[in-house]
């Protein structure tokens, strides 16, 4: 028997129905990214491997080592973000507004059902240069949420501000190793908090400023500060720009080292982020810097499983006569040319009650229902399965109900 050869742990081959999914999403990124003015750049894989150490806080373990080759030490590259800076600095630049997209690797713990990875595509846009305050990062946060928009996946982008997070720990009496604190914290959505509060117990906080804590940042404690302002002019800006949904979110830690601003992550439900960024003024030669990166192989995924089962609407019958039958299926086709995945309830024998029950059982939201009345007369009734709310449409109108 022929052996199958095996690829690394932790990473992908990819179809072709893939890759052009992926060309075709990418496409409409960089097309967004260039009506804001950005440019591209690229950047080697591997770089010296100072240039990546002391920027990653507890994910540092994580970086690839490559053996010393001709005298220099490196380094496979971690994210996109830090060889940006490395980027301005070789080249003298103060100013830009730069995109990039590109593989980067981490020796991670994989898990293909969350999406996680040792390799991995990510797609960033970052601007670099002294701007009226919160203006770019508000920037960027609309340049995300259009993104996004076209991925037609539910998302929430949450915000926070390094510098809340500092004054919080300094409000309970922790003065110093913030960073450490943060990278603890960052990791709540994956280990719980009770874990969390275990690690930072282990790290000198006693019970009561644990206990504090969990107040400001899960119990909506209050804590006053002008970055708060910041944070609602940003999210003001960005509303202007037609962001979607924002909110602030003071658990949100980001646990790189680098952030010293206003901190983003993107979720679409379920505890997971496919983008995430910040401000990070201070990483090399105090550049004035914030960026976001998205995850595309991890977005693709989640894309891909909503497509392979999200049915958008549900075609219920009322009455199996030919005439029925073949006005459902013009309706269907109608539907297909527009471009929304609908589905013929094929036994047409179930009454009504029971083809709305085989519909919410497929997690559908709406429903077209025709019967006699709808065929003869060439319209037909959309139902809101969640509302209960109907509304009557004419089949010419149909293109409305997207």
């Amino acid at each position: 028997m022929k052996q199958l050869l095996k690829i690394p742990k932790g990473t992908q081959d990819f179809l072709p129905e893939y890759t052009l999914a992926r060309r075709q999403l990418l496409d409409k990124f960089v097309k967004i990214f260039q009506l804001y003015g950005a440019v591209e750049i690229d950047t080697p894989v591997f770089e010296l491997k100072s240039v990546l150490t002391n920027k990653y806080g507890d994910d540092e373990k994580l970086i690839y080592d490559l053996k010393d080759q001709g005298g220099e030490e490196l380094a496979l590259r971690y994210d996109l973000t830090v060889p940006f800076a490395r980027f301005l600095n070789s080249h003298g630049i103060k100013k830009i507004k730069r995109y990039q997209i590109g593989k980067v690797y981490r020796r991670d713990n994989p898990s293909y059902q969350s999406g996680r990875f040792r390799e991995f595509m990510q797609c960033d846009y970052d601007i670099c240069g002294q701007y009226t305050k919160n203006i770019s990062d508000a920037e960027i946060i609309s340049v995300l949420s259009k993104c996004m928009s076209e991925t037609n996946l539910k998302y929430k982008i949450r915000v926070n501000h390094r510098q809340i997070i500092s004054e919080i720990l300094n409000q309970i009496g922790i003065t110093k190793n913030h960073n450490q604190i943060t990278s603890a914290i960052d990791k709540v959505d994956k280990i719980g908090w009770d874990q969390v509060k275990q690690e930072l117990l282990n790290k000198g906080l006693q019970v009561g400023q644990t206990n504090l804590l969990h107040q400001y940042l899960f119990e909506n404690k209050q804590c006053e500060s002008v970055h708060e302002d910041d944070l609602n002019q940003i999210i003001e800006y960005s509303k202007i720009w037609n962001a979607g949904d924002i909110v602030i979110d003071k658990s949100l830690m980001r646990g790189l080292d680098y952030y010293n601003g206003m901190i983003l992550e993107c979720d679409i439900g379920q505890g997971i982020s496919v983008a995430g960024g910040g401000r990070y003024d201070n990483l090399i030669n105090n550049l004035n810097c914030v960026g976001m990166s998205i995850g595309i192989d991890r977005l693709i995924n989640f894309i891909k499983k909503q497509n392979d089962i999200n049915v958008d609407i549900s075609i219920i019958t009322i009455g199996n006569t030919q005439e029925i039958i073949k006005y459902a299926i013009r309706v269907h086709q109608k539907l297909v040319d527009l471009g929304i995945k609908s589905q013929i309830c094929l036994n047409m024998k179930w009454n009504l009650d029971k083809q709305i029950q085989w519909s919410l059982n497929e997690q559908r939201t709406r429903a077209i229902i025709i019967g006699e009345n709808e065929a003869q007369n060439n319209s037909f009734n959309l139902k809101n399965l969640n509302t209960r709310e109907e509304v009557k449409y004419k089949l010419e109108e149909i293109n409305q109900i997207k």
